[in-house]
């Protein structure tokens, strides 16, 4: 997580914004939507889901 670290470092992390929190969310996420996106029951696209994951996150670690 050497970009959020960098930005914690510089000043530009959201306050609030726990790196290590980052670290686990993110891949938790990318393989939580893989996992679904394999099941039969649901509809999970995984490159519409990711896109709009990560069009969500930045925007909130940063300030």
């Amino acid at each position: 997580m050497a970009p959020v670290e960098d930005a914690r470092c510089d000043g530009s992390l959201a306050p609030g914004v726990v790196v290590e929190d980052v670290a686990t969310a993110v891949p938790a996420v990318t393989v939580g939507v893989q996992i679904l996106s394999r099941q039969p029951d649901t509809a999970v696209e995984v490159p519409g889901t990711l896109d709009r994951f990560w069009r969500a996150l930045p925007p909130q670690l940063i300030h």
